[in-house]
């Protein structure tokens, strides 16, 4: 259709055209377009954002960190700019693991150091940036929390004692992975020898407790379990005390005797005994000393007191032979531990008493 308007190939136009009864009836020109010779103003584009650095943590198998629930990890690698904003987040699995992580200096800072982690929990932490024009760039690392390691106990070496003796002191220790040795102790008796009565513990929370009351021969096995501050108890760790018969005592006894073969003026001999070699016994010793003939029955030529011999008043000697027999008899704890005996002969002499041993070890 000829409109009968002429347009410049060099001006852009545009027409609006009218609609009527009976058709198109008129074309308007309205004028040219405006045109710039300006650059376009570029779109807006999303902020900046590095990868994810992880300190405290290791190398990473499969992309994922693997740390201690201890452990305090920090995130870094973005250098905060001035019109952005940061935000951290993160997820959980198992989902219904508790959010209890804590970011230090906060989840707005770039740079963070995290801590408050679960055991057997993987966190999925998130870095959002924000820039003014309301435009997002996220990036994300993935830590695992190994799961709790039970703790070892070890209850000692087996060992032996030997009556008397009827204590022992055990030796036990406990070590776990995430708590080193802050872990608790308990301690049981797991087996006596037939007929024995249960030995005490001093203190059967202590790693290292007093058991008394091993009176019998024979082996007592003691348990240890020990528990870390997550709760986890140990595998049991046991050690065996062997309750042994008493060794002979061997004992160097000195006495005064100094007064043998003397004459003139002697009343009373001290048989008083000192023991030398003998260690680890704790107990009481004591003696007894008695007067019989070669029978064995009873005679009172001497006066005994305790250790003493004397010689009462008036006293001219004894028939001889035979001389009587003194016997002393040695003892731990009120049980006899051994004794000796022998001849004892005293007379007047020149106004005082000669006295004679003859002794039989």
């Amino acid at each position: 259709m000829n409109t009968g308007f002429a347009f410049d190939s060099n001006d852009a136009m545009y027409v609006k055209v009218l609609k009527g009864i009976g058709g198109i009836f008129a074309g308007i020109i309205l004028g040219p377009m405006a045109c710039s010779n300006e650059p376009d103003t570029p779109p807006p584009t999303a902020p900046t954002i590095n990868d994810i650095t992880v300190t405290g943590a290791g190398s990473p198998t499969n992309g994922k960190y693997t740390v201690s629930y201890t452990a305090e990890v920090m995130l870094g690698g973005n250098t905060e700019t001035a019109g952005n904003t940061y935000a951290w987040s993160y997820v959980t699995n198992p989902a219904s693991a508790a959010k209890n992580l804590s970011f230090t200096p906060g989840t707005t800072a770039a740079n963070v150091t995290v801590s408050g982690f679960e055991q057997g929990v993987e966190y999925t932490l998130a870095l959002t940036i924000t820039n003014q024009a309301n435009l997002t760039s996220t990036k994300n690392v993935t830590i695992a929390v190994a799961a709790n390691q039970a703790p070892t106990a070890d209850a000692g070496s087996d060992d032996t004692i030997k009556l008397p003796i009827t204590s022992y002191t055990l030796n036990g220790s406990g070590t776990d992975p995430e708590d080193g040795t802050n872990v608790t102790y308990d301690w049981t008796v797991t087996g006596k020898p037939n007929g024995a009565a249960d030995p005490t513990f001093d203190n059967a929370t202590n790693a290292n407790p007093t058991v008394s009351g091993l009176n019998t021969l024979g082996d007592y096995t003691f348990q240890l379990i020990v528990t870390d501050t997550a709760g986890n108890a140990s595998a049991p760790a046991t050690v065996k005390i062997t309750v042994q018969e008493a060794d002979p005592i061997n004992y160097d006894i000195t006495i005064n005797l100094a007064a043998i073969n003397l004459t003139g003026g002697v009343t009373s001999i001290d048989l008083t005994p000192s023991y030398a070699g003998i260690t680890g016994l704790t107990g009481t010793f004591t003696s007894t000393l008695a007067e019989t003939d070669e029978t064995g029955t009873p005679t009172n030529y001497f006066n005994i007191d305790g250790n003493t011999i004397s010689f009462p008043g008036g006293f001219t000697g004894h028939p001889w032979p035979p001389p009587p027999l003194i016997t002393q008899t040695f003892y731990y704890n009120g049980d006899p531990i051994g004794s000796f005996s022998f001849n004892l002969r005293a007379q007047s002499v020149g106004g005082g008493i000669s006295i004679h041993t003859y002794l039989q070890i």
